[in-house]
């Protein structure tokens, strides 16, 4: 089996030149290292199959922000693939990436499909337009059961940007996905290898839900505090930018998924840990 390997960038809160996020991040300069660090990477790796950004694309889901945004995204060596959060509007992302035929669907949300070798990723939509919380509407989860329905035991990575399980982060949790049961329901039906991959806290944060592993991947700039006291304040923190790594393979003697956690460098090295023994 060929492993898949796949990139996910998440919350990266693309603001207009010349502007901070917040009055404080430069969201555009951690991007723009991230995408050159994450081209950096391919060698190293192994044949890196996509990107996916998981939401929150922008901060304000402008036009000029996402053309920003797309400035960046298109220096990328490999195929991305995009979904809204919160902080989005489907309408301004479908203006600016008109070529980005998945993104031009009949119905409002955004979802759809892509094979890519012995895997299946199916792209989902929790945005609700001018809500911070989640949720799946009855359009979306009749595709995604449809989608689950003809795959028979194909492995399946599900994203989507808001997590359906807590993280701990109170007023994160509060705009969390609402009523995933619908969501579980489907995927825990499924027979073959599974995931679930999300953004929206800035955390790299993972769970076992009742469907099954989901992953939340880390912003590309600043991080929510990890403050887990009942009256926490919405609070970030200067952490590394990063992203993840997804695999799927049977090296390990299974057919299973990986997630790596990647912050963005450069870094000094690699230095041998025995360089007479090379």
């Amino acid at each position: 089996m060929k492993p898949v390997r796949i990139f996910q960038f998440s919350d990266c809160h693309i603001v207009e030149e010349n502007s901070l996020a917040y009055d404080v991040v430069d969201t555009s300069a951690y991007l723009d290292r991230a995408v050159s660090y994450a081209n950096s990477l391919m060698e190293d790796v192994g044949p890196v199959d996509a990107v996916v950004v998981t939401g929150d694309l922008t901060d304000h889901g402008r036009v000029a922000q996402y053309e920003r945004l797309r400035g960046m995204l298109d220096r990328l060596v490999v195929p991305y693939y995009l979904l809204p959060g919160n902080h989005d509007r489907r309408d301004n992302m479908r203006q600016v990436f008109p070529d980005h035929g998945y993104l031009q669907g009949g119905s409002d949300e955004i979802n759809y499909s892509l094979s890519i070798d012995d895997l299946t990723l199916l792209c989902i939509d929790s945005s609700v337009p001018g809500a911070s919380h989640g949720e799946l509407t009855t359009t979306t989860t009749d595709w995604l059961a449809s989608q689950i329905s003809n795959l028979g035991s194909r492995p399946v990575m599900v994203a989507f940007h808001h997590p359906p399980f807590d993280s701990g982060v109170g007023h994160m949790d509060r705009q969390r996905l609402r009523d995933p049961s619908r969501l579980f329901e489907i995927l825990g039906g499924h027979q073959g290898p599974h995931q679930m991959i999300c953004g929206h806290v800035h955390r790299f944060i993972t769970s076992q839900t009742p469907a099954g592993p989901a992953v939340i991947a880390p912003g590309t700039s600043h991080a929510v505090a990890l403050d887990h006291r009942e009256d926490g304040a919405s609070a970030f923190r200067m952490e590394p930018g990063a992203f993840l790594m997804h695999s799927f393979d049977d090296r390990s003697g299974f057919a299973g998924f990986t997630s790596e956690y990647v912050p963005v460098g450069p870094f000094d090295g690699p230095y041998l840990f025995y360089p007479d023994r090379r």
